[in-house]
């Protein structure tokens, strides 16, 4: 189907070829001369492509035919080893109905093997038992430690604002501590160039020195902490 529709496109892009290159000249036509052979090459190239996307489909189609050939061959395959199966499964049923009897007489010598395959049972139930009950044990210890580090979280978390609230209050007594000593700083600097020109106030150039060294202490101790 593929080649009758690339034969068609063949046909059909090379008729309007040939009548583009064999029509008769006319007034109008004579000026439109390499228009025409542009598209003449385009259209060759069109024809070019299509047949190369052509032949990439014929290439598709004859690797899915091998392919459909090679699941045949299987198939073919697998059903004579079905029949052949099936003969041995018929060659055996009938022999089964001959060994009845002997399979009857070595029942009575499989009862031993029962006994252990039904101890090896009751084993292994016992074995999943304990298993399940170590993993329910490990189930209860993850719960509890999760539950533990939810706990530790939310502690942690509380001691954490605490701390910011804390550096927070810090922040602002370094502060208010230094205003107050840029304050006491600027009156005792005052009062010292009153004392320089006059020679007095020397009592209360002394209180606002110590109170000057009292805000140094505090304020070094605010940092410290």
């Amino acid at each position: 189907m593929d080649e009758q529709v690339g034969e068609q496109h063949d046909r059909k892009f090379a008729n309007i070829a040939r009548n583009i290159r064999t029509g008769s000249p006319t007034p109008n036509s004579r000026g439109k001369n390499d228009d025409l052979e542009s598209r003449n090459f385009t259209l060759q190239e069109e024809v070019k492509d299509l047949r190369i996307q052509l032949g990439g489909k014929q290439n598709d189609i004859n690797k899915i035919q091998e392919l459909l050939n090679k699941r045949t061959a299987e198939l073919d395959k697998t059903k004579n080893e079905f029949d052949e199966k099936m003969k041995k499964m018929r060659g055996i049923f009938n022999g089964a109905n001959k060994t009845l009897m002997e399979l009857r007489q070595t029942v009575a010598s499989k009862d031993s093997e029962i006994e252990e395959l039904k101890a090896t049972i009751e084993s292994m139930k016992e074995k999943y038992e304990e298993a399940k009950n170590i993993v329910d044990e490990s189930k209860k210890s993850t719960e509890k430690l999760t539950t533990e580090m939810h706990s530790q979280s939310a502690t942690y978390n509380a001691q954490i604002e605490q701390l910011e609230s804390k550096l927070r209050q810090s922040n602002q007594q370094i502060v208010q501590v230094k205003e107050e000593f840029q304050q006491y700083k600027t009156r005792a600097h005052a009062l010292l160039e009153q004392k320089n020109s006059r020679g007095e106030n020397d009592t209360e150039i002394l209180e606002l020195v110590a109170a000057n060294k009292k805000l140094e202490s505090e304020l070094m101790f605010v940092r410290i902490k």
